[in-house]
């Protein structure tokens, strides 16, 4: 509570003022009045409250701002789950991207192991051709070797056979001779006692027995 000087220096002051209007200072009273009967209820206990609750501002009508605060708190939201929209679509495609190389890979590693397999089944082929081939060599040189040892043997034989020929046609030709020495020989000897005895048998008619 203000002391009395307080008091009178500020009717002082007020005194000082000019009057105020009729229509002002009937608006004092009203509110002196409405004061006079709040401090009444306060003391009869009705008043319990010091202060009355505060009244919500009036809604006022939107201006071009209030359009346009609108406008940009729609425009961060979208903004937002646009952000976390390309988050999302970022991520599924990375993970597909790593699926599609993931399975680019495998199928490296697939066509790679069936490019060896069938590398393997080649080379086996080829080698199984290359072995009849060389045993079919083998045989034909074989074969070569047995025709030439027949040949060589063959011949040996056609060799040993016309030497056998020879020298069988050389006694041959020996004894023949051998036999016809002999039987002039034989036959020079039959034809000289023959001519003796004639010569005996004329010799025997002249003489006298």
């Amino acid at each position: 509570m203000p002391g009395p000087k307080r008091l009178s220096k500020a009717m002082g002051k007020l005194q000082e003022f000019p009057k105020p209007s009729k229509k002002y200072a009937e608006r004092i009273k009203a509110e002196a009045s409405v004061l006079h009967r709040v401090a009444e209820l306060r003391r009869t206990g009705v008043w319990g409250e010091k202060r009355l609750p505060k009244v919500g501002e009036p809604s006022k009508a939107k201006s071009h701002w209030d359009y346009l605060l609108e406008e940009m708190c729609w425009m961060a939201g979208n903004f937002a789950n646009e952000r976390k929209w390309k988050k999302t679509l970022a991520k599924k495609c990375a993970r597909m991207i790593e699926k599609y190389y993931h399975e680019k890979e495998l199928k490296r590693q697939k066509a790679e192991r069936e490019e060896e397999a069938r590398k393997r089944i080649t080379a086996s082929n080829i080698a199984k051709v290359v072995r009849q081939f060389w045993s079919n060599v083998q045989t034909v040189v074989r074969f070569k070797e047995q025709t030439i040892l027949e040949s060589m043997r063959k011949r040996a034989l056609d060799q040993k056979l016309s030497h056998l020929v020879n020298e069988t046609e050389k006694y041959s030709e020996i004894v023949a001779q051998t036999f016809t020495a002999i039987a002039q020989k034989t036959e020079g000897v039959e034809g000289k006692e023959t001519s003796d005895e004639h010569v005996s048998n004329q010799c025997g008619g002249a003489l006298p027995p």
